[in-house]
């Protein structure tokens, strides 16, 4: 009986510390790291690096490289960085474009009032969207003026 007390208390103990430590650290989860990045792409500071600068920095100063290493690594470096960037931007249409198909299905089978309903909820979302963005203003603004409102039948 003694030693399953010891056993118990010994997992009560690392529970405790992990709270304890977790509490500590907060700021460190990922919503709150992306939250850090967006308010540092709104403010005056100076523009990010570019990938391939962060990452070459970064091997420079850990793999303490030479010039001519340098000079051979940079070119892979800035391609993956191209590369990185051409899927994320196509995530990014793809996802844009399956939610647009899926929007579309859903219209064609909606009553004119529920169709009105939709839109401005779609509208409400990307408003939203955009403010948690640190975007102004309200989605499409500048790109083409506004549809017209369903027709009634």
């Amino acid at each position: 009986m003694d030693k399953r007390w010891k056993v118990i208390g010994s997992f009560v103990v690392v529970f405790a510390a992990g709270a304890v430590v977790g509490s500590l650290y907060p700021s460190r989860t990922p919503e709150n790291r992306s939250r850090e990045w967006r308010d540092s792409a709104n403010d005056d500071r100076p523009e990010r690096p570019d990938f391939a600068a962060r990452v070459m920095h970064h091997y420079s100063e850990r793999l303490q490289l030479t010039s001519e290493q340098v000079a051979e690594i940079k070119p892979i470096v800035e391609s993956a960085g191209k590369q990185l960037n051409e899927i994320r931007m196509g995530w990014s249409r793809n996802t844009a474009t399956v939610a647009k198909e899926m929007n579309q299905a859903v219209i064609e089978k909606l009553t004119p009032e529920q169709k009105a309903e939709f839109e401005e909820h779609i509208l409400r979302q990307m408003t939203e969207r955009m403010k948690r963005m640190g975007l102004k203003g309200r989605p499409g603004m500048g790109e083409r003026p506004p549809r017209p409102p369903p027709p009634r039948e």
